[in-house]
């Protein structure tokens, strides 16, 4: 892990300790405020590294690709095709003109793909270009039954396509088969500067996402209170202790009927970056004995659609 992320994460846990010494309640929304908008940037600062490290890939990724030759369409060749759009799955039959590097098909052909992964890890994948989207034709990402997902596409009308048919370079976040990952998609032209196909690479987001969540799952806030993170549906992306994670909660409401869960998402999705809300509810925790008044700050990662808040028991610095 990049020394950066240790460093935020090491003054996140001085932030942490900090938080009880005053007693008035604008204070601790102060302490725990700065707590959730820390937690925050260290979300940030893990996901810009895995995006830089995917930028640094594509170069390599772009050395192996055109150290074999520089691609071309051989329109006397035709091959054929069962695509699957990766979003709804429709399977269609076509027919393109061979996607080739000095006289050899791309397509089925792992030998740059493999390189580029053994070389930095991650995924990397050639498209050609299709009338539907962006045709994989050499990749080593991976359908759900463990099998090399040529022939999956990506739609015509996915941002990613919409930027590499601009001639442009597509940086972030991007669906890929199996999850989300963070990628770079680079145009490939041939001798009249026409887009006929794409190079990419990604790291799967659920890895640095984990470094995230584990860490600030071991953080306490007080006598009791906890870091979590939920997303705009309402599902648990951290829980405590990582009991419920993955359960939707947005359903939640207080004895008095609020649907607390709810009100925290419509906050949190208007803030601007930098900024926090704070919260009030009464909530009784499986573990507590009764139902407890408390309050969370929350910030809003808007890359992993994450709203991170930290929890204290007012009782605890009252």
């Amino acid at each position: 892990m990049d020394f950066r992320v240790l460093f935020s994460f090491l003054l996140l846990f001085l932030f942490v300790g900090c938080v009880g010494e005053g007693r008035d309640s604008s204070v601790l929304e102060d302490r725990l405020s700065e707590e959730a908008l820390l937690a925050s940037k260290y979300a940030e600062n893990v996901y810009e590294i895995a995006q830089s490290k995917v930028n640094s890939d594509l170069n390599v990724a772009r050395s192996v690709l055109y150290s074999e030759g520089k691609p071309y369409l051989n329109f006397s060749k035709e091959m054929d095709f069962t695509v699957v759009n990766q979003v709804t799955g429709a399977r269609q039959d076509i027919s393109v003109s061979a996607f080739q590097i000095n006289g050899r098909d791309v397509a089925y052909n792992y030998e740059v793909v493999d390189d580029v992964q053994s070389m930095v890890g991650g995924t990397a994948t050639i498209f050609q270009v299709i009338p539907n989207g962006l045709l994989r034709v050499s990749t080593n990402v991976l359908n759900l039954d463990g099998s090399r997902a040529v022939g999956t596409y990506i739609p015509s009308d996915s941002v990613v396509y919409e930027t590499v048919m601009k001639g442009q370079t597509y940086y972030g976040r991007a669906f890929m088969v199996n999850g989300y990952y963070l990628t770079a998609y680079e145009p490939i032209r041939d001798d009249n500067n026409k887009v006929i196909g794409v190079l990419a690479v990604g790291v799967p987001e659920n890895e640095y996402q984990e470094t995230v969540k584990n860490n600030l799952a071991k953080v306490s806030t007080g006598d009791r209170g906890y870091f979590w993170i939920i997303d705009s549906d309402g599902d648990y992306v951290l829980s405590y202790e990582r009991r419920r994670d993955g359960e939707n909660i947005r359903h939640f409401r207080m004895s008095n009927g609020t649907l607390f869960i709810q009100d925290i998402i419509d906050r949190a999705e208007y803030l601007r970056d930098w900024e926090t809300g704070v919260y009030y509810y009464t909530w009784k925790d499986s573990w507590d004995s009764e139902a407890e008044r408390k309050v969370a700050a929350f910030s809003y990662f808007p890359d992993w659609d994450w709203i991170i808040l930290v929890t204290a028991y007012e009782d605890d610095f009252s």
